[in-house]
C-alpha cells in the first residue's frame, strides 16, 4: 500500500508520478485510450457496427486528458511551493555583503 503524502514535496512527487508528461500514469493511460479508440472505432466502422461506444470512449478520453492537464497544473503549483522556504525563513538566512577590500588591505572608503 502506498504511503500517504505528508509534505508539499511528497504531494508534488506523487502528482509527478501520476501526471508527468511522457512518463506519468495519466499520459500513458490517455495515450493508450486514444490508440484503442482509433483502432476500435475503425474496426467498428469497417464491420458496419454502431460507432457510438467508440465515440463515447473518445469523449471520455478527451475529458480525462483535460483533467490530466489540470492535475499537471496542480502538481506544478505544489512543486513551486517546495522550492523556496517562506520569506521570513529565507530572510534570516541572508547574510550582509562583505565589505570590499583593496589589495593593500584598506577599504574603498579610506
Amino acid at each position: 500500500m502506498p504511503r500517504a503524502a505528508e509534505t508539499e514535496q511528497d504531494f508534488a512527487a506523487v502528482l509527478t508520478e501520476i501526471s508527468a508528461p511522457e512518463e506519468g500514469l495519466l499520459p500513458h493511460l490517455v495515450q493508450s485510450l486514444i490508440t484503442t479508440w482509433v483502432t476500435w472505432g475503425e474496426h467498428r466502422r469497417q464491420a458496419g457496427l454502431d460507432e457510438g461506444p467508440a465515440d463515447q470512449l473518445m469523449k471520455t478520453t478527451s475529458s480525462l486528458s483535460n483533467h490530466a492537464q489540470q492535475i499537471t497544473q496542480i502538481r506544478n503549483q505544489a512543486a513551486r511551493h517546495t522550492r523556496q522556504p517562506p520569506l521570513p525563513e529565507r530572510a534570516s538566512r541572508l547574510q550582509p555583503p562583505r565589505p570590499l577590500r583593496l589589495r593593500d588591505g584598506g577599504s574603498p572608503d579610506s
